[in-house]
């Protein structure tokens, strides 16, 4: 091979390889037509791309229009929300970065359909009380017409999805709400309510509904109520708030569960304890708990000037005393008639048996009784009883000895006018020493021979 036939030969490849190389470096449009077809309402994105010439590329049309709702990026992606449908037919170019550039042209059909579609209603469950309302939403697509028309089953429900539930429970306790397009009544979408009436007001109710204590002693108190939660206890009184107006054993309590309230430490007043629902605090019940400093009634009309007056009387007042607040706590049974006043002593310790208010009645019968003050069972049991015709208490051993009859047959006093009936023992009312716990007290009595008469003072010891 001759030496010029070598030169020729390679003038020719160097030829046919710049000739590949033009070819290869050549810009075109890789993207096909049609492009992907869109739905109105939904959103759609499609990405054109080119090969040859000199990246990056910057895209444009240049003739036709796209689809309203729909824009090409210059990076050549077409994106948005088509708003109607139709066929579209575009021309795009492509440009490089070449120097000088490059264009390539095609031209791409587009489709935009109309497939209707409504999404699911939210929330799709709802529990709802009678004359309740609920918020619903649904979403309609593929349509230029986003309109929801909105039913239901039973109550009312506005344009906007704001449901009302019926004033009565339906029948079978569920309402069905159903979202229709309104571009297409086919499209359609449903959510489930149940509807449940309120629950009835609880109720709640206190007992005592009033009491009275002394200073630095507790009360129990109970509270009834409808309430499953039960109740939460307060107390209010004179110039105190929160815990200051006194504490009880358990801040809440269930219904007929009784708690222990203890008013503030020497604190003489009124206080108004509550209960109240623990599901609806403006629910509530209240005792009233009067708190006295007074000690005894130790003698006739509560003083030595007879003023009959309690000037530590808290629990009583014109507000307090009703049907429904004030009555007979609790009755005993003694052996005569009571002619003499009642008197009371707080806190008397008695041998075996505990620290006691102290009622003490005393009968035409000549017996003293001692009760306590705040409860008895039933029948009530004294705390002690003594009679003073025995020999304990100065008859002479052998002798009999009774009240004097003053009406009816064998009257020995009064001229039978029966002012006092049947019969005179103690009719003064005693008197108590209650530095000592003495009871002093004057009691009459006949022999069996209704021959003698005897007027008696006695000293008693108010614990025994």
């Amino acid at each position: 091979m001759t030496r010029s036939f070598v030169r020729w030969w390679s003038a020719v490849a160097l030829c046919f390889l710049s000739a590949m190389a033009a070819s290869a470096a050549t810009l075109s449009i890789s993207t096909t037509s049609p492009l992907q077809s869109a739905t109105v309402g939904a959103s759609y994105t499609t990405k054109l791309t080119a090969s040859g010439g000199k990246s990056p590329y910057r895209w444009s049309v240049t003739a036709g229009s796209l689809p309203a709702g729909l824009s090409l990026s210059s990076a050549g992606t077409i994106s948005g929300t088509p708003s109607s449908a139709g066929t579209s037919v575009i021309t795009v170019q492509v440009t490089d970065s070449s120097k000088p550039t490059s264009q390539a042209q095609r031209a791409f059909t587009l489709v935009v359909s109309t497939t209707t579609a409504i999404s699911s209603v939210t929330p799709a469950t709802a529990a709802l009380l009678t004359g309740a309302t609920q918020q619903f939403a649904a979403t309609v697509t593929g349509s230029a017409n986003t309109t929801v028309n909105w039913s239901a089953s039973a109550g009312t429900i506005s344009s906007s999805g704001l449901y009302t539930a019926p004033s009565a429970v339906p029948t079978g306790g569920t309402v069905t709400i159903t979202a229709t397009a309104a571009a297409d009544a086919t499209k359609r979408s449903t959510a489930t309510v149940t509807i449940t009436s309120p629950s009835p007001a609880p109720s709640v109710s206190v007992s005592p509904r009033g009491v009275g204590i002394l200073v630095n002693q507790s009360v129990s108190v109970t509270a009834t109520t409808t309430d499953p939660a039960g109740v939460i206890w307060s107390a209010a009184g004179p110039g105190c708030s929160g815990s200051g107006c006194g504490t009880f054993s358990a801040a809440s309590s269930a219904s007929g569960v009784a708690v222990t309230y203890t008013p503030p430490a020497n604190s003489p007043g009124t206080y108004v304890v509550s209960a109240s629902s623990a599901s609806s605090n403006a629910v509530k019940a209240s005792s009233t708990v009067g708190v006295t400093d007074l000690t005894a009634v130790a003698t006739y009309h509560n003083d030595a000037s007879r003023s009959g007056a309690n000037t530590h009387e808290y629990a009583l007042s014109p507000t307090t005393v009703s049907a429904s607040t004030f009555g007979k706590r609790f009755s005993c049974a003694v052996d005569g008639a009571i002619y003499a006043q009642p008197l009371w002593v707080a806190n008397v310790t008695l041998p075996n048996n505990g620290i006691h208010n102290v009622v003490v009645v005393a009968t035409q019968h000549n017996s003293v009784y001692a009760f306590d003050a705040d409860s008895n069972s039933s029948p009530c049991q004294p705390l002690w009883q003594a009679s003073l015709v025995d020999s304990a208490h100065g008859v002479p051993n052998g002798q009999i000895e009774t009240a004097v009859p003053s009406c009816g047959t064998g009257t020995l006093v009064g001229s039978g006018y029966c002012d006092i009936d049947p019969e005179v023992g103690i009719t003064g009312t005693p008197v108590i020493d209650t530095t000592t716990h003495t009871l002093y007290v004057v009691a009459k009595s006949v022999n069996s021979s209704h021959t003698a008469f005897y007027q008696r003072l006695h000293a008693l010891d108010l614990t025994t």
